[in-house]
C-alpha cells in the first residue's frame, strides 16, 4: 500500500512538473514530504533546499475590506518556488480564523522535521495593523470583523511574534531530534498595512524587531510598509521580489542581495519597504548557470598574469596611482581586434554620466556613498550598517535627508571625520547640517588621493572650499541646506573628471587601466580606481545593463555585451543579467582564491598603468 501510494504520488510529480523531478538538495534517498492541508503527498527524492509557505487573504467578512490581488501575488510566489529546481511551496488561500492561518503554518514546518531546509520563506498577504503600547504588529485571517478592543483584535489577529515563536518551536524540535547542527534560516515577507487607530501620525525609518525570545536563530523580517504606513494592494516590493530580471528568481541572484536590494528599492513618499536582518539570509542563488564561474577563473587567471611585471614602450606620463587602490577587472570573450574601441567607448560613456542631473544632488550623494563605505565609518548596528554601506542604494535627497538623521542620532560616525572636524574648527556647527561637513570632508579627501602634489592638491582644496562651500558660507543659518547642496553639485560637476568635446578634466578622477590587455584565451582588462570612482563605475555599469535589459538603445546593449563580467576588489561584481555587492562574503568555491590573488596585486603590482585620459586622448595600447 506505501509503495502504491508512493507510485502514485510520482505520477502526480510528473504531471505537475512535466519530465523533470525537481532536485532538491538535503538528505540522499526518497523523502515523502506530508502537507495534510492539502491533503496531498509530494515525492522528492531530496529534501528541498527552500520551502515556502504562502499565505493571500483577498475575501474578508467586513464589508468594504476585500482585496484583489492579495491571493495572486501569494500564489505567483508560489508557483514560481514550485517551479525552481531544490525549491517547494504550500499554499492556503483566504485563511478563515487565526487558528487556521497557525495550523498551516505549524504543519507546513512540522512536515519538514525529518529534513529540513535551508530557508523557509512565510509570505502574507492580506491586511494587517498594530495594536497595543509596544504597537505590534498582527496579521488579519479572513473572519475579521469590526474590532474595537485591543482584546478583540488578538482574538481574531495572529501577530508576527507568534510566527516567530511557531519557527523557534520548529527549531527546538530539529535539536530534540538530534538535528540541531541543521541550519535553517526564516524569511518573514509581510504584504500588509502596518498603522491602526492608536498609532496616529507615527512613523518611524525602521521597522519594530519582534520581540527576542521567540526569535530563532537565523530570521529575517520584510514589511512592504514602513511604521503607520498602509500598505498598496500592488505591492512594490512584491513585484521587485518576483521581478524577471532582478528578483530572487533571476539567474546567479544572490538571495541575500536580492532581499536587501528589493527593499531598497521599494521606497516611495506613500510607501518605504523596510527590512530587518537580512545580513543573516543564505547567500546562494535559487537559479544558477555555471557562467559565473567559468568568467570567474578567466578573472583569476588575468588577476594573476596581471601581477607580473607588465612593460610596455609608450612614453606616456604615468603619473603614481597608489593612492587608487581598488582594482577592477573586466572580462570579454570579444576578439581582440575591436578591443581597444569597446575600452574606449566605455570609458568615454561612463566619464560622460558623471555629468547626468538626476536625481537631484547626484553627486553629492555619490561621495556620501564614499564616505558610509569606508573602512573608519561606523554603525549602531549590523542591520544599520548592511542597509547604508549598500553601494546600490538608491541616491538622491531622501538618502541625504536620512544620513543626516542619522549622522545626528549618533546611530553613523567617524573619528577621522570628528578629527578632522575638530581641526578645521567645525565642531559647533549645526547639526541639520552635519551632511554638509561630512561632503565637505569627503571631497578633500578625494582630491588628495586624486592629486599627487601637495601644494597643488592644497590649492584644489583652497577651491572646492571656496567654491563648493561659497567660501564657508553654507554653513551659516541664513543658507537652507537645499542652497548648500546645490551650490556643492555645480562646483562638483565642473570638477569632476568628464568627456566633452575632446576635452577632459581631472581634478576629481584620475582613473589609470594597465598599459595592456592580459591575454587569458580571451582578454582582462584592469583598471585601478579609489573607492568614490568605484562607485561611481558600479553605478553606471548596473544604468547600463538595465537600459539594455529594457530595450533601450542598441548602443547601450552592444557595450554591455562586449564586456561579460566586472569585478572590483572593493567587492562588487556585474555581469549581463545580475550584480552582487559583495561577493567577499558569498559561499562559492572562487571566492577565497579571488581574494588572495586580489591582495597579491593590490601590495606587490609593480604593473605600468596609464592615465584615462592618456588612453582617450592619445594613448598607445594594445
Amino acid at each position: 500500500m506505501k509503495e502504491t501510494l508512493r507510485d502514485a504520488a510520482l505520477s502526480d510529480l510528473i504531471s505537475v512538473c512535466g519530465k523533470t523531478i525537481p532536485s532538491i538538495c538535503g538528505t540522499s534517498g526518497i523523502h515523502v514530504l506530508q502537507s495534510p492541508i492539502q491533503q496531498e503527498e509530494v515525492l522528492f527524492l531530496e529534501a528541498p533546499r527552500v520551502f515556502g509557505l504562502c499565505i493571500g487573504a483577498n475575501d474578508y467578512v467586513q464589508k468594504g475590506w476585500d482585496l484583489r490581488n492579495a491571493v495572486r501575488d501569494a500564489e505567483t510566489l508560489h508557483q514560481r518556488l514550485r517551479s525552481t529546481s531544490r525549491s517547494w511551496s504550500i499554499l492556503k488561500k483566504n485563511p478563515q480564523s487565526s487558528s487556521h492561518l497557525k495550523r498551516f503554518l505549524r504543519k507546513g514546518l512540522s512536515s519538514l522535521g525529518q529534513s529540513p531546509p535551508e530557508l523557509v520563506i512565510v509570505f502574507f498577504a492580506g491586511h494587517g495593523m498594530k495594536v497595543g503600547r509596544a504597537m505590534e504588529d498582527v496579521l488579519l485571517p479572513c473572519d475579521v470583523e469590526t474590532l474595537v478592543s485591543e482584546d478583540e483584535i488578538r482574538d481574531y489577529a495572529v501577530s508576527v511574534n507568534e510566527i516567530f515563536d511557531l519557527m523557534k518551536t520548529f527549531e527546538n524540535d530539529l535539536k530534540q531530534r538530534g538535528l540541531g547542527n541543521k541550519s535553517v534560516s526564516f524569511l518573514v515577507i509581510v504584504d500588509a498595512c502596518r498603522s491602526g487607530d492608536k498609532l496616529r501620525e507615527a512613523k518611524s525609518l525602521l521597522p519594530q524587531e519582534p520581540v527576542k525570545n521567540v526569535l530563532p536563530r537565523f530570521w529575517c523580517l520584510c514589511f512592504t510598509c514602513s511604521n503607520g504606513e498602509k500598505a498598496d494592494d500592488e505591492s512594490e516590493f512584491f513585484q521587485q521580489f518576483v521581478a524577471e530580471e532582478e528578483g530572487i528568481f533571476a539567474c546567479n541572484r544572490s538571495l541575500q542581495e536580492t532581499v536587501m536590494d528589493c527593499a531598497n528599492r521599494s521606497k516611495t513618499e506613500e510607501q518605504s519597504a523596510v527590512c530587518i536582518n537580512p545580513q543573516v539570509l543564505p547567500k546562494f542563488c535559487l537559479v544558477e548557470d555555471g557562467e559565473l564561474s567559468r568568467e570567474i577563473m578567466k578573472i583569476q587567471e588575468g588577476i594573476s598574469r596581471g601581477s607580473i611585471n607588465v612593460t610596455s614602450s609608450t612614453e606616456h606620463d604615468r603619473t603614481s596611482c597608489k593612492e587608487q587602490d581598488t582594482l577592477v577587472f573586466a572580462y570579454s570573450s570579444e576578439p581582440i581586434e575591436h578591443f581597444r574601441g569597446h575600452v574606449r567607448t566605455l570609458l568615454r560613456d561612463f566619464l560622460s554620466n558623471l555629468k547626468e542631473v538626476q536625481p537631484r544632488w547626484r553627486l553629492c550623494s555619490l561621495f556620501l556613498l564614499a564616505f558610509l563605505r569606508d573602512q573608519e565609518t561606523r554603525f549602531s548596528s549590523i542591520f544599520m550598517m548592511s542597509h547604508y554601506k549598500r553601494i546600490s542604494v538608491e541616491i538622491g535627497p531622501e538618502l541625504i535627508k536620512r544620513v543626516n538623521t542619522m549622522l545626528q542620532r549618533g546611530k553613523i560616525s567617524s573619528a577621522k571625520f570628528d578629527a578632522w572636524k575638530s581641526k578645521k574648527r567645525l565642531s559647533d556647527i549645526s547639526q541639520e547640517k552635519l551632511c554638509i561637513s561630512v561632503l565637505h570632508f569627503t571631497v578633500a579627501e578625494e582630491i588628495r588621493r586624486n592629486i599627487k602634489e601637495e601644494n597643488e592638491a592644497e590649492d584644489a582644496i583652497e577651491l572646492w572650499e571656496t567654491e563648493g562651500l561659497d567660501d564657508g558660507n553654507s554653513y551659516k543659518a541664513s543658507v537652507s541646506m537645499e542652497e548648500a547642496l546645490d551650490t556643492m553639485e555645480r562646483h562638483l560637476s565642473n570638477e569632476t573628471c568628464f568627456y566633452e568635446e575632446n576635452k577632459y578634466s581631472e581634478t576629481l578622477f584620475a582613473g589609470y587601466l594597465l598599459n595592456k590587455a592580459i591575454e587569458t584565451g580571451s582578454f582582462v582588462l584592469v583598471m585601478r580606481m579609489t573607492e568614490f570612482q568605484s562607485i561611481c563605475f558600479f553605478r553606471f555599469l548596473l544604468e547600463l545593463g538595465r537600459m539594455g535589459r529594457a530595450g533601450g538603445q542598441e548602443g547601450h546593449r552592444e557595450r554591455n555585451a562586449y564586456f561579460n563580467t566586472f569585478i572590483s576588489s572593493s567587492g562588487w561584481l556585474i555581469r549581463h543579467t545580475e550584480f552582487k555587492t559583495d561577493w567577499r562574503r558569498m559561499d562559492e568555491c572562487w571566492v577565497e582564491g579571488l581574494k588572495k590573488n586580489f591582495q597579491r596585486v593590490v601590495e606587490g603590482d609593480r604593473s605600468e598603468y596609464m592615465r584615462w585620459i592618456d588612453f582617450l586622448e592619445e594613448g598607445d595600447w594594445m
